[in-house]
């Protein structure tokens, strides 16, 4: 900057980056490795905003976007290094602003690099982009647009020697875009799932909810759900377990036998109370799509939380509503009577076992 502002003939400004500049230089004798004083906050935004201050105050109207661009690839390692820190953060789902040890000069470090060897190169870089940040002001925007071309390319290379883009791979963003599509209900599957979700939370009685559970199961091609619900839960007559399984036993042996089962126990619990116990199995295909497995039934269960603990609090005030008027197994229509088989409303499916 130096002698850019000598160039325009600015001595002013120039002679003020020179103390700046030979104030930095002093201090780096004393913070290179191994290192006795260190920047701190208070230090380093005294510098970032003298350095932008002076910027403004010598800057040229009439090459105002070369000259915007001079301090950007001159400080292009703190740059690059401030905005990548939280991008990845961001995306590995930690605290934008916690330190971590995936900076620049840390991954050189992890590459074998000793660290005196790592402040060269961080120097010999900035230096580098100092010069080619000079050459800006003579070249014409053909000439300018070309470097910058290159600058990028390099910086591509620098980035993925470093192992930055880990993150950013093909599968992962198609993972990513899979499961946001899945999350938002742009999925027709997930759609679907969300109506039978609705179904179970505007179930009348734990009968009626769980054969709307059978029903949920059947989409996500479950082999068995138990749900066993706790003592007291719905009033002071306890309620059996209700079991369902769907295709013959000697199939589920073999299927537990070969360790082709997926086998999954979640509590139904909201704000300190259990409600009751939900045991799933599903066996492993090779040709079918599990993906979203595992987030249907969290869905499922959040579904079936929430209804059980408005009808826990039903039970406290219409406990007759409650009493067991059929076999728990029974998931026939027909199974239904009394205030039971009224309260059914319109968009009930008989499901059989």
């Amino acid at each position: 900057m130096v002698i850019l502002a000598i160039m325009k003939q600015n001595y002013l400004i120039a002679m003020l980056f020179a103390a700046l500049g030979g104030s930095t230089l002093g201090f780096l004798r004393y913070n290179f490795n191994p290192a006795s004083i260190f920047l701190g906050d208070g230090g380093s935004y005294f510098l970032g905003y003298s350095i932008a201050a002076l910027s403004i105050m010598g800057s040229i109207k009439s090459q105002m976007g070369v000259i915007m661009l001079i301090p950007l690839v001159g400080l292009g390692v703190p740059l690059f290094d401030t905005i990548l820190s939280p991008i990845r953060r961001f995306i590995i789902g930690s605290d934008m602003f916690n330190p971590d040890k995936g900076h620049v000069h840390h991954r050189l470090v992890e590459m074998g690099i000793s660290t005196r060897k790592v402040v060269w190169i961080i120097y010999g870089i900035s230096i580098c982009l100092c010069a080619f940040s000079l050459l800006l002001v003579n070249l014409r925007d053909e000439q300018v647009g070309l470097f910058l071309i290159v600058l990028a390319a390099a910086s591509v290379i620098f980035l993925r020697r470093l192992g930055y883009f880990e993150y950013v791979t093909t599968d992962k963003i198609f993972g990513w875009l899979k499961d946001l599509t899945d999350e938002a209900g742009i999925k027709r599957d997930r759609r679907t799932f969300l109506s039978m979700q609705m179904h179970v939370a505007a179930s009348e009685n734990i009968y009626q909810l769980w054969s709307r559970i059978i029903q949920a199961a059947q989409k996500i091609k479950l082999s068995a759900v138990t749900l066993d619900p706790h003592p007291g839960a719905f009033g002071d007559n306890p309620l059996p377990a209700f079991t369902w399984e769907n295709g013959d036993q000697g199939k589920r042996e073999l299927m537990e036998k070969d360790g082709r089962c997926m086998r999954v126990e979640v509590p139904i619990a909201s704000n300190g109370t259990s409600y009751a116990i939900l045991r799933l199995r599903k066996p492993i295909e090779k040709d079918t799509d599990d993906r979203f497995v595992l987030n249907r039934i969290e869905h499922l269960r959040r579904t079936i939380t929430g209804t059980m603990e408005k009808l826990a609090i039903r039970s406290l005030t219409c406990p007759e509503v409650f009493k067991e008027r059929r076999h728990p197994d029974n998931h026939t229509d027909s199974a239904w009577n009394g205030p039971e088989r009224r309260s059914l409303p319109s968009f009930s499916y008989p499901i059989r076992p």
